[in-house]
């Protein structure tokens, strides 16, 4: 990828300045956990609640740094750590009966008890982490007592999962589901265990059979949202997300390296989200219609992160020399226009833009690093020696 080394010094400047900002500055030493978010100056929010799904993304992003060997001087400094807040994770969010609550105030109050099933997901991805990092068995146990509690949320009927242990609610949701399955391959990948592949072989078959639509229109593309037994919903139906069409070209790329099967679904994504949700700088909107009508025409950082993501992971696979060659210019650009629209110089970013690249947001939420380091590093995954 010798164009996008071309920008390795400015994303190592950036990286040396936000991590030890966003796991220093950003972890509430009173709590053992970290705030929701920034200033975009740096100063952290400590009066705001703050999502389990925070502090799970945290813990990847640290074992991510940890592989890296970034942000921590020792390897031991960086294990106490990751172990350090997840004691504190388990004792500020656990549920009984396994799982965490989703919301808890800044003074550690549990403010909403739902177990919601895309919380769950990020906590099996950062026990992952834990054990690679660790090589706890402890972790590698959660993982299974967690994922015997998201069985609880199973639908027998219908196929997948309910999106919460509250009763019924809806609409029903691929997200959550596309990160159960993000987390059963980097357990796979970990662990090298059968059984965390068949649970990402169940997945990518409720992909392919409930979220994938390859009949409705002249481009194929996922849906969203749906009601009890998979149908539409009604209401928000038609509501389309470039970033995750981006997001599954990235994982399918990866469930075919691991499960040596053949995904065809990946290219078919990937030049949806080209055709329909991509403006002419490369940038992805927040939400579209069918056909690619503008429904919300705004651009989240993270949104950019998976498009930089399915740009890669489409060069990878593609198998076509001139595409791939095409999809790396395209993920140059948008990295590119990332660091300079986005990334600030203190370490922390803008989360939206309108569509003419006005600022729209006030602060920098904890939950992006994880999108952005992640896609970092696909870009530019081998540190450069000094």
């Amino acid at each position: 990828m010798p164009a996008l080394a071309a920008l390795r010094p400015q994303v190592e400047a950036f990286v040396a300045r936000a991590l030890p900002l966003w796991f220093g500055a950003g972890l509430d030493e009173s709590q053992g956990v970290f705030v929701e978010a920034l200033s975009v100056a740096g100063q952290p929010l400590t009066d705001l609640p703050r999502r389990a799904r925070v502090q799970a993304r945290q813990l990847y992003a640290l074992g991510l740094a940890y592989q890296r060997e970034e942000f921590v001087e020792s390897a031991q400094g960086h294990r106490k750590l990751m172990e350090r807040v997840a004691t504190s994770v388990r004792r500020v969010y656990g549920a009984p009966g396994d799982g965490l609550h989703t919301l808890v105030s800044a003074h550690g109050e549990v403010l909403d008890s739902t177990r919601v099933l895309y919380d769950q997901a990020f906590y099996l991805m950062a026990l992952a982490w834990l054990y690679r990092v660790t090589g706890n068995v402890q972790y590698r146990d959660d993982a299974e007592a967690l994922w015997a509690f998201i069985e609880t949320l199973r639908d027998p009927v219908h196929g997948g999962f309910q999106i919460s242990d509250a009763p019924a609610v809806l609409p029903r949701q691929q997200n959550p589901h596309m990160h159960l399955f993000e987390a059963c391959l980097l357990w796979a990948e970990h662990l090298g265990a059968a059984a965390w592949s068949a649970r990402a072989d169940e997945l990518y078959m409720l992909f392919q059979t409930r979220f994938l639509d390859t009949v409705t229109g002249p481009l194929p593309f996922l849906r969203e949202l749906f009601t009890a037994d998979w149908q539409l919903d009604p209401q928000r139906g038609d509501h389309l997300d470039p970033g995750h069409h981006y997001e599954w070209t990235w994982l399918l790329g990866r469930y075919q390296h691991l499960s040596g099967a053949a995904v065809p679904a990946l290219p078919l994504l990937y030049r949806t989200a080209q055709t329909w949700g991509t403006d002419r700088d490369g940038l992805a909107y927040d939400e579209i219609l069918p056909q690619g009508r503008e429904l919300r025409s705004t651009k989240r950082l993270w949104v950019q992160c998976e498009v930089l993501k399915g740009h890669l992971a489409y060069a990878r696979w593609s198998g076509d020399k001139v595409e791939s060659e095409a999809a790396l210019e395209r993920a140059e650009h948008v990295l590119q226009n990332v660091l300079t629209y986005y990334l600030t110089s203190q370490g922390t970013w803008y989360d939206q833009l309108s569509r003419d690249r006005r600022v729209l947001s006030q602060n920098a939420p904890s939950s992006t690093l994880y999108h952005l380091y992640v896609a970092l590093n696909e870009a530019l995954p081998v540190r450069v020696a000094s």
